[in-house]
């Protein structure tokens, strides 16, 4: 559970309610809920970023007390470094964590080919567009090979082709590395292309309303998204969303 000061109030503002939920490893957890229920509430407690006022936060039974390099966070704000180059953002992390030079070479080399980068390597962020920053700050995250990823709407303010690109990229990538996410969105049908369970919150404060297992083997298809199963479980969790915006 999870409360903040209200403004002009001396009573607190309740956010999250008895929340309890379980990411396995390798998962991609997903978790919708209307705006304000307290999604990236859940991404900064599982960061370290401030503490739950009751319950507890674990990764493998060790408590979750401060930020540190077993979890990376992935904002919609790309947060690189604009006086460093595409390949010192990505090798960041890494020399953080006293990597040597020639490993930091090779992982970043590697992941540039990945997120198809190679030619700029020496760019700056100012000189990348929107769908090439968040790609660095992808490569950046996975380069240091955390425990889980938290990812707070990374896509939303991107464009719709540009979004659909970096989910599939995305997606081929955790499954080639089985890297474990836990993964905030407002987008139902993202959700349900990428995740292999979604949790869908009710409205402030929030409670689980239903936690749903997707049926779709990965990778995925694009075309997936127009498939009848996939529309009809897409259509179901929207309803059961309507119900809690306010």
């Amino acid at each position: 559970s999870k409360s903040f000061p209200a403004r002009n109030s001396v009573e607190s503002l309740s956010v999250l309610d008895d929340i309890s939920l379980e990411v396995l490893e390798s998962e991609f957890f997903c978790i919708v809920g209307p705006s304000g229920c307290g999604k990236s509430t859940i991404i900064n407690l599982v960061a370290g970023f401030f503490p739950a006022d009751n319950g507890k936060i674990t990764i493998d039974h060790k408590p979750v007390t401060a930020p540190d390099s077993s979890r990376t966070v992935v904002f919609q704000e790309y947060a690189l470094f604009p006086w460093k180059t595409v390949f010192e953002n990505i090798e960041f992390g890494l020399k953080c964590k006293n990597v040597e030079d020639r490993e930091r070479q090779r992982i970043v080399q590697e992941l540039l080919k990945k997120v198809r980068l190679e030619k700029f390597t020496d760019n700056y962020p100012h000189e990348l567009s929107g769908g090439m920053k968040q790609r660095v700050a992808l490569a950046r995250a996975f380069a240091v090979k955390p425990d889980i990823i938290l990812m707070d709407e990374p896509f939303a303010s991107l464009d719709q082709q540009t979004r659909d690109l970096l989910q599939e990229e995305l997606i081929n990538f955790q499954v080639e590395l089985k890297q474990t996410i836990l993964f905030v969105t407002h987008n139902v049908e993202e959700a349900l292309f990428l995740g292999d369970r979604i949790l869908v919150l009710s409205h402030r404060p929030s409670r689980i309303k239903s936690l749903v297992s997707v049926p779709f083997d990965k990778p995925r298809s694009p075309d997936i998204r127009n498939e009848k199963q996939f529309l009809d479980l897409k259509n179901k969790i929207w309803h059961s969303l309507r119900e809690e915006i306010v």
